[in-house]
């Protein structure tokens, strides 16, 4: 009877070993990350925000600019954004309506992150997905494992971090911006030409 419980014992740990490996290694999972990865390189942003105003610094003690990580995808289609969500069980969905400027446009529906635990999730899961935005993901990775909280916060932050703050802000700064518009104008009379 001994041996028949060893052998149990020996059978639920394999099944439990299998089982772990099933879901650290889901396909299904890895398939879909790799899809999302996908729309948050051609439709998203991975950055980081700065707000320093009279408003937060009169209603709070906070004496220093304010980051905190931006994951951002905003698209037309409800349905895709409201997954994104869903598979990433973090988030919130927001509902922009149709701009004033642009009666015939469609509504904008965005998924946002700005909590730096579900940042660092959601993007260990991505950024062996990501193409586009790989540099912007790692580095707001550091941002946010990094992170150091001020012991006093009615004193604010140490420079320090303020400093590895900034610099990491510029950084994001940097990769995300887009250079000169493209044009449709044409260049040369030949680029017009067409042959047969």
């Amino acid at each position: 009877m001994e041996s028949l419980n060893i052998n149990l014992d020996l059978l639920y740990n394999e099944i439990e070993n299998s089982r772990g490996i099933f879901m650290k290694d889901n396909q299904r999972q890895a398939l879909r990350d790799a899809y999302y990865a996908g729309i948050i390189d051609g439709e998203g942003t991975i950055t980081i925000t700065r707000s320093f105003t009279k408003n937060i610094i009169k209603n709070s003690k906070i004496k220093n600019p304010r980051y905190l990580p931006l994951i951002r995808v905003g698209m037309t289609d409800g349905n895709l954004i409201h997954s994104i969500q869903k598979h990433f069980l973090c988030g919130k969905v927001y509902y922009e309506g149709v701009r004033k400027d642009r009666p015939n446009s469609k509504p904008i529906y965005r998924w946002v992150i700005t909590n730096r635990f579900q940042a660092i999730e959601v993007l260990k899961r991505l950024k062996n997905y990501l193409i586009v935005k790989n540099k912007q993901c790692k580095l707001l990775i550091n941002f946010c494992e990094e992170w150091k909280t001020p012991f006093n916060k009615s004193k604010g932050l140490d420079p320090d971090e303020i400093l590895r703050r900034e610099d990491l802000y510029l950084k994001l700064k940097k990769l995300n911006s887009v250079g000169a518009a493209a044009t449709t104008e044409t260049c040369s009379i030949r680029e017009s030409e067409v042959t047969v």
